[in-house]
């Protein structure tokens, strides 16, 4: 019983980790798209006020 236990435990902790690590790269991904808008939004401003 212990045994079935423990690996159910150390099954749940590598679902919880990956979850977080596919949560940090959507974020990262999201925040790399957000930066490149505003980047792409400051050029375009930036040649229309010429």
């Amino acid at each position: 019983m212990l045994e079935r236990t423990k690996l159910l435990i150390i099954n749940m902790l590598v679902i919880i980790i990956i979850i977080i690590i596919i949560i940090i790269i959507i974020i990262i991904i999201i925040t790399i798209i957000i930066i490149t808008i505003i980047i792409i939004v400051i050029i375009i401003i930036i040649n229309n006020s010429k």
